[in-house]
This record gives structure tokens, sequence and C-alpha cells, in this order.
């Protein structure tokens, strides 16, 4: 008596990816004291969900992150965005950067950060 012949498929294990919309972020000239922001999208281009953990601003006060909350879960093929904000403090050059710590294979994932604070006129 003979079987029929078996097929075995094998399935990759589901992974998150993260993929950020920009590697660094210029906010070019900023009046001292006053604030400016822009987005910064976060894709999950991978086939699990994404779980970020982690978002730290460094390198310079002038620079912080809100519009989300911890952790910060993002369904394969999905995106999510976060504000980053300038607010030199001071007049002069500033760079800091952004760690996106997540459970992609990647993490942690950084965005650089710079500005320039200016005398308001």
């Amino acid at each position: 008596m003979t079987s029929a012949a078996a097929t075995l498929t094998v399935n990759a294990v589901p992974t998150p990816a993260i993929q950020v919309s920009s590697t660094s972020i210029n906010f070019g000239n900023g009046v001292v004291g006053k604030y400016s922001s822009q987005v910064l999208v976060i894709t999950n281009i991978g086939t699990a969900t994404l779980s970020v953990t982690q978002v730290n601003p460094s390198g310079s006060s002038s620079f912080s992150t809100s519009g989300f909350s911890l952790p910060l879960n993002v369904n394969a093929g999905q995106q999510t965005m976060i504000t980053v904000a300038f607010l030199p403090t001071t007049v002069g050059a500033v760079s800091g950067n952004i760690s996106i710590v997540s459970n992609a294979p990647t993490s942690p994932t950084s965005v650089g950060l710079s500005g320039t604070g200016i005398a308001a006129r």
C-alpha cells in the first residue's frame, strides 16, 4: 500500500518592520521662544503588529515629541503619526535625534533633528 505524496508549506514567521517618513528633520531657522512642529510618519511595512515602546528625543532640550501614547501599536501595512517640535531657547544651531524603540528587528530607529535659533526681529 502506498500513500499519496505529501506537500509541506513553510510560511515565514510574521515580523514587524518599521519605516519612518524621514531619517532627518531640519526645522531651519526658528525664533527663540517660538514653537514649530513637523509630523513624522511611522509605517509598519512588516507582516506582524509593530509595537513602539519608547520614543526618546535627545541631544537638545529644544526638541520634543507628542501626539501619541505608549505602547504605540501599528498593525501590518498601517501607519501612525507623531509630532516633533522645535522650541529654540538660545540663538545658534542645535541638533539631536529621536530614538524609536520597537519590536522590529532593526530597533532602535534613529531620526536626526536640527534647527537654528534666531533672535526675534
